[in-house]
C-alpha cells in the first residue's frame, strides 16, 4: 500500500522497499530516488492515498455476496474506469469479487477469502468504503489528546515510523491479530467491545489489497476464489508473503507474490527471498474470521 501510494504522488521517487534480516528484529525499509525527509515522505503517502480512494465507487453495493449479473455490472464498470484511481479501483474489485463464482447454495456471489460475511454489524465492504473516506480517525472521547493526528500526514506517520498504539475508530479490517475478540478467561463476552485499531495502516491496507488478485479455481466440487498469495488446505484459509532483501517496486512484489514456488523452502533465494511467513485465518465464535500472527514457513 506504501509503495502504490507513492507511485502514484511521487513517481519521480522510484520508490522501493526490502527487509532488514542481519540485524534482528526484522523491519521493513524504504529506498528512494531523491533525499527527502520524514514529514515529506507521509504527506507524499497521504496524497497518495487520498488520490486512489478518491477512486472507489461502490454505487448502491453494499455487501460483496452479489447476484452474479450484478458482480458482472460492478466489475464491467470498474474496468471502464481510467487513470490511477481508476486502474487502482479495478484491480480492488478484482481481488474482492468473481462474477463466476458462487457460495454453495448459489445465492450469491463468494468474496474473497480476505474478506468476511455480514455479521451483525460487522460489513466489511461497508468498513472498506469508510476507511476510504476519512483520512483521520474518528475524535476520541478524551480532551487533550495529544497523540490523536492533526493532519492525514499525521496519521500516516504514526503508521509508518511510530510503534503502533491502535487508539483510532473506525474499526479495520480484521486482519490485525490484535482485533481478534478472545472470549476464554474473560469476565464477560467480549463480542460487543468493537477494537480499535491504527488507522493510517488499514488506510494503506485497503490500497495495498488490490495486489491480491483473485482468480476462480476448483475445490473439490465447489469453486472458490483464489487470491496471490493465498491457499487453501484442509478447510483452512492463509496468507504467504516473501521477505525479500533487495529493493523492488511494487509491481516486482506482485511478482513475487504470485511465483508458483512461494510456499516451498528455499525456492526463492535466487531472487533475494531470506524466507516466506502466513498468517492463518481462524473463526472465533462460529463466525468472525481473524488471523494469527505471522510466522516462518
Amino acid at each position: 500500500g506504501l509503495l502504490r501510494a507513492l507511485e502514484t504522488s511521487r513517481p519521480s521517487w522510484f520508490p522501493r522497499a526490502f527487509w532488514t534480516v542481519d540485524h534482528p528484529p526484522l523491519r521493513p525499509m524504504l529506498k528512494l530516488a531523491e533525499c527527502v525527509n520524514r514529514e515529506s515522505v507521509c504527506e507524499a503517502v497521504a496524497a497518495g492515498a487520498a488520490s486512489l480512494c478518491a477512486g472507489i465507487e461502490f454505487g448502491r453495493v453494499s455487501e460483496l455476496k452479489l447476484a452474479p449479473r450484478e458482480a458482472r455490472v460492478l466489475l464491467t464498470q470498474a474496468a471502464a474506469a481510467s487513470g490511477d484511481s481508476g486502474r487502482y479501483f479495478a484491480d480492488l474489485c478484482t481481488a474482492l469479487l468473481s462474477d463466476t463464482v458462487l457460495v454453495r447454495d448459489k445465492s450469491g456471489t463468494a468474496a474473497s477469502p480476505l474478506t468476511y460475511p455480514k455479521v451483525a454489524r460487522i460489513n466489511f465492504l461497508e468498513g472498506l468504503k469508510t476507511l476510504s473516506r476519512t483520512a483521520l480517525p474518528d475524535p476520541r472521547n478524551r480532551t487533550r489528546d495529544r497523540s490523536y493526528p492533526k493532519t492525514a500526514a499525521d496519521c500516516m506517520g504514526q503508521a509508518l515510523f511510530q510503534a503502533w498504539e491502535r487508539l483510532d475508530r473506525p474499526g479495520g479490517l480484521r486482519w490485525d491479530p490484535d482485533e481478534a475478540k478472545r472470549h476464554a478467561h474473560q469476565w464477560k463476552a467480549p463480542t460487543d467491545e468493537q477494537p480499535t485499531t491504527q488507522h493510517g495502516a488499514n488506510r494503506l491496507a485497503i490500497i495495498g489489497l488490490s495486489a491480491l488478485t483473485g482468480a476462480p479455481v476448483f475445490s473439490g466440487l465447489d469453486v472458490r476464489l483464489s487470491v496471490i498469495g493465498g491457499k487453501f488446505e484442509r478447510n483452512e484459509f492463509s496468507l504467504a508473503w516473501p521477505i525479500w532483501t533487495a529493493p523492488v517496486s511494487f509491481a516486482a512484489i506482485r511478482g513475487l507474490l504470485s511465483h508458483p514456488s512461494l510456499r516451498e523452502a528455499g525456492a526463492l533465494a535466487h531472487l533475494g527471498v531470506d524466507h516466506v511467513r502466513v498468517a492463518r485465518q481462524l473463526t472465533l465464535a462460529e463466525r468472525y474470521r481473524n488471523y494469527t500472527y505471522a510466522e516462518a514457513l
